[in-house]
């Protein structure tokens, strides 16, 4: 079988996709936020999204040094309250020792994704994905933003900024003052909203998914994926489960640790372990973009 061939092991193509794993509904808003960097036409910016109401906070920064991020997203907080989770990526102003500090002061929990593995951090990067095709067909990024804010969700019929908010904001479309009055929303309505666009979502990827793929135990022998073209799979051991969902902590021959989403590490029967995951294609000559944050993990990090 081509699983017990050392030479398409290492070659081998990326594993399918996973069924997706939707997470729980914050139970009020900006209780959970997702946050990254981003550039657009040469500048950059920082968002925060409310993993709620979906509201994006979008700020342009004038540098992305760990000290800027971590004075924004005080600011953030300062206008909407201290979130009880931040979801961010593994880059370097996130994983900083100054980032751990600033989670500490101000008693949110910080969860990391993955390296490589953006979707953890969805509700951000769909967010950055909707300002920029926003950005793109208009003049205004503000305005842009602010009628992004200010549209209703599908299914809910409330905006953004209602849900985050409890009102309405003024945009530059004409409005009756009745309607800038707050107003109260059903939080049994909002959660059943959620529920059913995670719900949908998932349907809908699923059908193009795998299966669960085998969890794996300390000590057990894995290949773990490349990042560039033609690179091949190294052989690595798993030292133990990661904080974060559906990750482990694994080691290279050389002695490096990395830390790294099941998605990306394959057993193989070749390797002495059973396994459940998908037989193993011979690579074909495609190309893999090289994605950022591919440093390994610091020994003894959480």
């Amino acid at each position: 079988m081509v699983t017990n061939c050392s030479v398409c092991v290492d070659y081998a193509n990326k594993q399918p996709s996973k069924p997706l794993k939707p997470t729980v509904p914050p139970k009020f808003p900006w209780e959970k936020i997702g946050t990254d960097l981003f550039e657009f036409r040469g500048e950059h910016f920082l968002v925060s999204v409310c993993y709620r109401s979906k509201f994006p906070e979008v700020t342009k920064m004038e540098s992305t040094r760990i000290s800027a991020v971590v004075d924004e997203l005080k600011r953030q907080f300062c206008v909407h309250g201290i979130p009880a989770e931040v979801i961010s990526d593994n880059g370097p102003q996130y994983s900083s020792r100054e980032f751990q500090e600033f989670a500490k002061e101000y008693g949110f929990k910080h969860i990391t994704s993955s390296p490589h593995f953006s979707r953890a951090n969805g509700e951000a990067e769909r967010a950055i994905q909707t300002i920029k095709n926003l950005w793109r067909k208009c003049n205004d990024k503000y305005l842009a933003l602010l009628h992004y804010r200010t549209t209703p969700l599908p299914n809910i019929q409330l905006s953004p900024a209602k849900l985050l908010m409890g009102r309405r904001l003024r945009n530059d479309l004409p409005m009756m003052e009745s309607l800038l009055q707050p107003a109260n929303n059903s939080p049994q309505r909002i959660s059943k909203y959620l529920m059913k666009t995670k719900e949908d979502q998932k349907k809908y990827h699923d059908k193009h998914a795998s299966k669960e793929l085998k969890e794996l135990q300390p000590g057990a022998k894995v290949r773990l994926e490349p990042w560039t073209h033609f690179k091949e799979w190294k052989p690595a051991t798993v030292v133990r489960h990661h904080h974060t969902p559906r990750s482990y902590e694994v080691q290279t021959e050389d002695g490096r640790k990395y830390c790294r989403n099941r998605q990306h590490l394959r057993v193989c029967p070749a390797l002495g372990s059973d396994s459940d995951d998908q037989t193993i294609a011979p690579v074909v000559d495609k190309e893999i973009s090289s994605p950022e944050n591919a440093d390994p993990l610091s020994v003894g990090a959480d």
